[in-house]
């Protein structure tokens, strides 16, 4: 929605009241893993270690879907786009599960959003939701139980279902963000994100705090020039807008790095110097991998169905059911 070896358990993955939530860090890597079969694959139960208590639960596989895509999308979205996030949620759950290495020790997956994906039980439902949670409720679980089952595959395996709440317009490759291709997993158009709220933000930070941030990459107080509007030198981007590197005193740190560092939306960035300070202006929110939550909602209102929209953002794979 958008969890890294985990993909660089990068596939990182990610959340925002656009209205939507995002996997910010989908951390799941693939190759080289031992693979369960399809009959070791959950069917009707996940065992979900709770990040906050280190503790086990073992969930029916339905309200583990319900939970999870409640955590990650708004029920205000289109029906169709909360059925194809439905499938995304199972699918990663899937791939995560089916990869001995990458589970946590002792479940198939954490509900750690930092790592795998959300995770909301029905009481933080109706905390969340409040007095619309019979209705909030309702639409999620028709959703999910429209497409109960379905996961997507490639090569026979469960595919690598990273999401992102919004991208710039058009989607990154895996291979651009985390260093790993994946053939599903490539940029592609999503032009309806420009349309979203929120989609320009900015983040402010002071010149001392940029050099304090950048010394954890070998940038010394003693490299910078007096005048700190020099220090940003050019940007190189791939076509999707995303930083590639930007050249900070002469040192090339890559985009990715950056968002990591200052905690920007996204790596599709600009840079600017004025009143002692630098300024972020981040187009999107998430790492751009994968489907765009935002762009999801948005084909669905275009008239396209749940599984159009996965084929869009994840060209090659194929639609099954266990």
């Amino acid at each position: 929605m958008r969890k890294y070896a985990l993909l660089c358990c990068a596939l990182a993955v990610i959340m925002i009241t656009v209205p939507l939530i995002s996997v910010r860090y989908m951390r799941v890597e693939g190759g080289g893993e031992n693979i369960s079969s399809e009959s070791d694959l959950p069917r009707d139960t996940i065992d979900v270690m709770m990040s906050n208590t280190g503790s086990v639960k073992t969930l029916k596989m339905r309200e583990y879907i319900i939970g999870s895509l409640s955590g990650e999308m708004s029920a205000s979205y289109h029906k169709e786009a909360l059925k194809a996030q439905a499938v995304a949620c199972y699918t990663f759950a899937l791939y995560v599960a089916s990869r001995e290495e990458k589970r946590p020790e002792g479940a198939d997956i954490s509900d750690d959003s930092t790592v795998y994906q959300s995770y909301i039980d029905e009481d933080a439902r109706k905390k969340k939701w409040g007095d619309d949670f019979e209705k909030n409720e309702k639409i999620m679980s028709e959703a999910v139980d429209e497409v109960f089952g379905q996961y997507l595959e490639y090569d026979g395996k469960p595919a690598m279902a990273a999401y992102h709440a919004m991208c710039s317009g058009k989607t990154e490759s895996a291979a651009n963000v985390w260093g790993k291709s994946v053939s599903y997993l490539k940029s592609t158009v999503s032009s309806g994100d420009k349309l979203a709220p929120n989609y320009e933000t900015c983040q402010k930070v002071s010149a001392d705090e940029f050099k304090r941030i950048l010394f954890k990459k070998g940038l010394k107080y003693g490299d910078y020039p007096t005048d700190a509007s020099k220090w940003i030198g050019d940007i190189e981007r791939y076509d999707s807008g995303v930083v590639k590197y930007v050249d900070i005193c002469g040192k090339k740190i890559s985009g990715t790095d950056m968002r990591s560092l200052f905690s920007l939306k996204s790596a599709d960035f600009d840079i600017s110097f004025a009143d002692g300070g630098f300024t972020f202006t981040c187009r999107g929110n998430g790492h751009f991998v994968g489907m765009s939550q935002y762009g999801a909602d948005y084909m669905a209102r275009q008239g396209s169905s749940y599984d159009e929209i996965l084929n869009h953002y994840y060209p090659g794979t194929v639609l099954k059911k266990l």
